[in-house]
């Protein structure tokens, strides 16, 4: 017996393999690799989802902040006439009236709802979120209930021959309030213009530099304060997720 056997013997440990065959190796290899491409992968995917999220979350790089009860109100210039203009005799009457809403702009097609219908999704997905059928190709307001008694509402539209601060400063009663609205502008020139919640509704205006605009409202059938489906935060989060796909 060699000197080697005695010793592992003494020891009690198991004699390694007399041989070490190349299958072996390459199994092993292809094993390592394996693993090495599937952390890859999964730190990847981590990498896009903190991205995706970032974006969907607030897309459009506000100037001052992004919490929208920071915005300031917004001053219309003297010799911009808002259209409609507003209504004094019926705020002195009622200061928060139940907001009007549209009634319709640009058709839509599925190509664009669909888009508009699962951005929703993302930012409600503890609620029954569905949108409405039939007729797509005539829908100029695209609504999508939230549970039974909310929805949320899209029209697009167009604003050629104004800035998008000036196109603003003409929608700045369109829905009938009585306090401005409150506005910021992105650092891509996109102006948000967000109009105070009344217990049944809330809207949401978006004037892109290209000329393209976004209306968004908020609605329930109910008049109990909070019963929105949306906080203002995730509203406008939304609405600059949705102006990104016009």
């Amino acid at each position: 017996m060699r000197i080697e056997d005695e010793l592992r013997g003494a020891l009690d440990v198991a004699a390694p393999p007399t041989s070490t065959r190349l299958e072996d190796v390459l199994a092993r290899g292809r094993r390592e690799i394996g693993f090495r491409r599937a952390r890859i992968a999964g730190g990847a995917l981590a990498a896009v989802l903190v991205v995706a999220v970032g974006v969907l979350a607030w897309p459009f790089g506000v100037r001052s902040g992004s919490d929208p009860v920071n915005w300031a109100r917004a001053n219309q210039e003297p010799v911009q006439q808002a259209d409609p203009p507003r209504d004094s005799r019926a705020c002195r009457d009622n200061s928060n009236p139940p907001p009007l809403l549209s009634q319709g702009g640009e058709s839509l097609v599925p190509a664009q709802t669909d888009v508009w219908l699962d951005l929703t999704r993302s930012m409600l997905p503890r609620e029954r979120v569905t949108s409405r059928p039939g007729g797509y190709e005539l829908v100029r307001v695209f609504t999508v209930d939230v549970g039974d008694l909310s929805s949320v509402r899209f029209t697009r539209t167009r604003f050629d021959g104004y800035t998008p601060t000036a196109a603003a400063d003409r929608a700045l009663w369109v829905t009938g309030g009585c306090t401005p609205p409150r506005r910021t502008t992105g650092t891509d020139g996109t102006v948000y213009q967000l109009y105070d919640a009344a217990p049944t509704g809330q809207a949401l205006l978006v004037f892109r530099p290209d000329g393209r605009s976004l209306r968004m409202e908020q609605v329930s059938v109910s008049s109990v304060a909070g019963s929105l489906p949306l906080t203002e935060a995730d509203f406008v989060e939304l609405g600059a997720a949705v102006a990104e796909v016009l």
